[in-house]
């Protein structure tokens, strides 16, 4: 089975933090809660979707926390932020351009606690992508506030620009 998830450890000396990539795949999910990844049960024979089914895109989930000391993290801390398909873009062009890469996210917008959970993650390229970057996450959840941040060197952007790369290709089952 090939791994779905990656790690960047940046604790040495207590004063970064940690972040992690999981893949998360396509799939069918069924009213009743049945979820299918490979669309055996969900399609019929003609490619259209059986009655209770939707499909829904996959996509990368991204946890970052702080360090609290030498390399020991404060994951009950973390933020989790869900990179869509058009996040992931957004991430590769600032890859190539340089210019910094702002993402917003609030999952409650489309009901009546807006604004309650607020996520946002930005990445920032100080000296140019050639030298690295820094991943920054924010969370606001009513008046708690939680932030992090991660420098990626070169060498390890360009595994995550790899990654996010070939993330694009898995998330839409492609």
């Amino acid at each position: 089975m090939k791994p779905r998830q990656v790690n960047f450890y940046k604790g040495k000396g207590g004063r970064w933090g940690a972040m992690q990539l999981s893949l998360s795949l396509p799939s069918f999910r069924h009213e009743n809660g049945h979820v299918d990844y490979t669309g055996e049960l969900a399609e019929s024979p003609g490619g259209r979707l059986n009655d209770g089914w939707s499909f829904r895109f996959g996509g990368i989930f991204l946890e970052i926390t702080s360090a609290v000391d030498r390399d020991i993290y404060d994951w009950k801390n973390k933020i989790t932020i869900f990179l869509n398909h058009t996040d992931i873009s957004s991430i590769l062009v600032g890859i190539e351009t340089g210019e910094e890469v702002k993402i917003f996210h609030d999952p409650n917008v489309k009901n009546s606690n807006r604004g309650t959970l607020t996520k946002s993650l930005s990445v920032s390229f100080p000296k140019g992508p050639a030298a690295g970057c820094f991943v920054n996450a924010f969370m606001k959840n009513d008046d708690n506030k939680t932030s992090h941040k991660v420098p990626l060197s070169a060498n390890e952007l360009n595994l995550f620009k790899n990654l996010l790369v070939r993330a694009q290709y898995r998330i839409f089952n492609w």
